[in-house]
């Protein structure tokens, strides 16, 4: 089990537009937990994080948003044997509150993560549903993969 928590200071970080600058400061705190179940080796990861970003008022560039947020995972490894595949369903939720629409952005995802040698090859495959304030919701498909070599 581990919690942290940062934070980032920059003086006129952001040029507005009226060529004024606005100071940068964002300040996150997490927790992150990982343990085993039982003895078939599966397991439970779980991930949380509150950030609150400031970029000045009512600023809004795509991810960069004056505002709140909040994002959580929650994966679990189905028991097997560790030499062979393993499986790991996993959920996450994430919600933005957005000072420059007066609304909030959610993101639903349902996932999975195939293990093939252990920790050295994987596989991700996730769908996930994004809303931003009164936008139709866009769903998006993503399939990663990761190899050491």
């Amino acid at each position: 089990f581990n919690i942290g928590a940062g934070f980032f200071n920059h003086a006129n970080g952001v040029i507005e537009a009226d060529g004024e600058g606005a100071d940068v400061n964002i300040f996150a705190v997490d927790a992150f937990y990982d343990a085993p179940l039982s003895g078939n080796n599966d397991a439970i990861t779980a991930y949380a994080v509150y950030q609150s970003n400031d970029y000045g008022e009512d600023f809004f560039l795509g991810p960069y948003t004056t505002g709140n947020m909040f994002y959580s995972h929650v994966g679990y490894l189905i028991p097997g044997d560790k030499t062979k595949t393993r499986f790991q369903p996993y959920v996450s939720y994430n919600t933005r509150q957005i000072d420059a629409i007066d609304d909030n952005a959610t993101r639903l995802g349902i996932g999975g993560n195939i293990f093939l040698t252990g920790h050295h090859s994987k596989f991700s495959i996730e769908y996930t549903n994004t809303k931003v304030g009164d936008v139709d919701s866009t769903g998006l498909f993503t399939v990663q993969a990761m190899i050491f070599l």
